[in-house]
């Protein structure tokens, strides 16, 4: 009597894949999270073989080594040199190397309503933004850091009322199933002197950093008008 063919699961051979990428380059889950820009836990639980992978998520690993997801799904695809992976890839290879092994900041870290403080400095009266912008700003800056939108809407809602207020304005760009996030807007600027205490916490280098990426993403936009 033959044997059975054996069902092939895609979600295993995908992860394969991945783990045999990330020790290649020496990467781990909060580094495949900070690149595909989802937070760590996705990672965690994708390569524990819990849950499901949606094909936006598999495209944006597979594009963190410059391939598309088919490419990256293929067991005969060679691994991508070093040199011709994107910048953003390389830059936190290094990252990785000189950090060493990442070590997780708990969830409830004050220093996360500090991170807050800087990021919100750099808007003006008026301007909105979503929980994802402050996330995205904070993962850069702080590359090991593990923020996600729950957190930093709990935290604006419970800390920073004086300064922000959420919107009735739903953000309709997003596709898929779920609900729409909302716009937050400035009420006031950062208290200067809450501001100095959230750099002394931190230090120069995360309030300067956070102004490269604000200026860089302003230079983006008069480029584009």
């Amino acid at each position: 009597m033959d044997k059975p063919t054996p069902i092939y699961n895609a979600l295993n051979e995908f992860v394969k894949i991945l783990l045999k990428y990330m020790k290649k380059f020496g990467l781990e889950t909060v580094d495949i999270a900070f690149l595909s820009s989802t937070n760590r836990t996705n990672i965690d639980n994708l390569v524990n073989l819990k849950g499901s992978l949606e094909l936006p998520r598999m495209e944006a690993i597979a594009q963190s080594f410059n391939l598309h997801h088919y490419q990256f799904s293929n067991p005969t695809q060679a691994i991508p040199t070093y040199s011709s992976l994107p910048e953003k890839t390389q830059k936190r290879i290094e990252y990785r190397k000189k950090k060493g092994p990442y070590v997780s900041e708990p969830k409830n870290s004050l220093t996360i309503n500090d991170k807050i403080t800087i990021v919100l400095s750099f808007y003006n009266k008026n301007d909105e933004f979503l929980t994802e912008n402050i996330v995205e700003k904070i993962n850069t800056v702080d590359a090991d850091s593990t923020s996600d939108t729950t957190i930093i809407g709990d935290r604006l809602a419970k800390s920073f009322s004086k300064y922000v207020k959420k919107t009735d304005k739903p953000f309709n760009e997003k596709s898929g199933r779920g609900p729409k996030p909302f716009f937050y807007e400035i009420l006031s600027t950062i208290d200067i002197d809450d501001l100095k205490n959230a750099i002394n916490v931190l230090g120069d280098y995360w309030f300067e950093n956070c102004n490269k990426l604000f200026s860089q993403e302003r230079e983006i936009e008069n480029n584009g008008n």
